[in-house]
Order: structure tokens, then sequence, then C-alpha cells
């Protein structure tokens, strides 16, 4: 049988004291409503963008004289199109105002 083995010495080490400018300070992070609504607004605008700008594309190619006998065509492409960019910019908007997450019927 091997000998039991010596209990480990016990080390303390001194933490050095703050030198002045090093000490521990909370963030201030201060409510700023000014910049917050002026960033809401900015992301509506970017997000109504997203739809505005496709639907101005689709509807100037559909009303040319050339674009008319291609209706067919056009008016799923503009369904889809758009379905997609109204899906794309609410979720980029919930995600940027911070109202993004599972409890999104809770609020």
């Amino acid at each position: 049988m091997s000998s039991p083995s010596p209990a480990p010495e016990k080390v303390y080490v001194e933490i050095p004291k703050a030198k002045p400018g090093q000490e521990y300070r909370a963030p201030k992070n201060y409510d700023q409503p000014l910049l917050q609504a002026l960033s809401r607004i900015v992301v509506a605008l970017i997000c109504l963008s997203l739809v505005a700008v496709p639907a101005g594309i689709l509807g100037a190619i559909m009303l040319r004289p050339s674009g008319q006998s291609l209706w067919w065509l056009f008016i799923p492409l503009a369904v889809l199109v758009e379905a997609f960019a109204i899906f794309v910019a609410i979720g980029t908007y919930r995600e940027a105002v911070g109202s993004a997450g599972n409890d999104w019927r809770a609020r």
C-alpha cells in the first residue's frame, strides 16, 4: 500500500490595492428619449423602404406599354416579392427596436 499524500499547502496571494482612477464605476446608461425616438423613426423609414422600393420598381415595369401584356407574370411576382418584403420589414423593425422574442404577444 502507498502512503497517503500530504495535504497541499494553502497559499495566500495579496490583492493589490487599486490606484487612483482604477476604481470600479458603474456604467452610466442614461435614458436618451430623443435619440431613442429618432432611431425608431429611422428604423421605421428603412423598413418602409424595404416595401416601397420593390413596389415602385414592379409598378414602373407593369405600367410600361410593353409590360402590360405580361401582367399574368408580374402580378404573382409582385405579390410574392411584396409579401416577402413585408415579413422582412416587420422582423427587422421588431429586432431593431427590441421587441423581438418568444413573448411578443404579451407586449
